[in-house]
């Protein structure tokens, strides 16, 4: 009798061990067909978001440019990061808010970027997308290269949180309603002023979504709403193009860098990893004179572009002698 019951025990526990494998596997199968239809979903956005837009392919090919590309590539480097943190600012979910939450962040998504140039200058435009928390947010970018190195300066909306402030000085306007809507960041008044005129405040007050960043040899637009149609993308690039047009010239003659320019004419684009990698094997085949030039063009542009940035000039006295080669020193 006694075999019988723990034979009785035995099946039972084989029973219920039974069912509770069943019902795990039950809802472990769930939770993966569920992760499943959860990716397929993401992914689908995705795809929907990147789709091309209609008629896009006919103007970008009647402008000359490149795309669509989901990867903006060597531009990461001059943008990335401004376009990652003022997507969190601009839409209301700052770097300072996040900190103190468990808000998930997702992105950026890139989508319909087209490469080319305007005036003579190269560019990239397209779409990018970031998520925080359950919040999707579109946005759109506007890359455009200046040929040459300017001090940064930021033009912000003022309800918004900028992307940096520590060591830069805000600048008021005769336009109260450009005062009121933004902000401008710059380490020297009077630069800043130059830069600012009153014909590029009428651009900048065209939209109230978007900011601007000089960022040494760019300029990068972002706003908050993404790119539709050809129209959208003809009108960004024009603003941004009317933007660097209205640079002052003698801006770039007090203030700009202008980056060293190797033997055969090629510029050197130092945020470009192939233009550095040009540099290196051009830099190994130069004569030792050569190399002495280039270095003493660098160190000569370097620090006047650093006095600039500071409002200052150096002396005649000190470009000359940075512009000896070492020998000469």
């Amino acid at each position: 009798m006694a075999g019988f019951y723990r034979d009785m025990a035995i099946l039972a526990l084989a029973i219920v061990a039974g069912v509770i494998w069943s019902l795990y596997s039950l809802v472990t199968r769930r939770g993966h067909r569920l992760r499943e239809k959860q990716q397929r979903e993401v992914l689908a956005a995705q795809q929907a978001k990147q789709a091309p837009i209609p008629g896009m392919t006919e103007y970008a090919a009647s402008q000359g440019w490149t795309g669509p590309a989901t990867d903006p590539g060597a531009e990461t480097k001059g943008m990335g990061d401004y376009v990652q943190e003022m997507m969190g600012n601009l839409s209301g979910n700052p770097r300072s808010v996040r900190s103190d939450t468990d808000i998930r962040v997702s992105g950026p998504l890139w989508g319909n970027l087209h490469s080319g140039s305007s005036n003579g200058r190269k560019l990239m435009v397209g779409n990018v997308w970031m998520g925080f928390g359950s919040e999707d947010c579109a946005g759109s970018v506007c890359v455009l290269h200046l040929n040459e190195m300017l001090p940064p300066l930021f033009v912000n909306l003022r309800r918004r949180q900028p992307y940096i402030r520590f060591g830069m000085k805000e600048m008021s306007f005769e336009s109260e309603a450009f005062n009121r809507r933004f902000s401008v960041l710059a380490l020297n008044r009077e630069y800043a002023m130059d830069v600012i005129t009153e014909r590029t405040m009428e651009i900048l007050m065209e939209r109230e979504d978007w900011v601007f960043y000089l960022e040494f040899d760019r300029i990068v637009c972002l706003a908050m709403s993404s790119l539709e149609s050809p129209q959208d993308y003809a009108a960004r690039v024009d603003a941004v193009t009317r933007f660097a047009a209205l640079i002052p010239h003698f801006v770039e003659q007090d203030r700009a860098a202008q980056m060293p320019t190797l033997p055969d004419g090629t510029v050197i684009d130092l945020t470009d990893p192939s233009s550095r990698e040009k540099v290196e094997a051009a830099f190994a085949k130069m004569s030792p004179q050569q190399q002495q030039e280039l270095m003493a063009q660098a160190r000569t542009q370097g620090a006047r572009f650093i006095a600039g940035m500071f409002g200052k000039d150096l002396p005649p006295e000190v470009l000359e002698r940075l512009s000896r080669p070492p020998q000469d020193s």
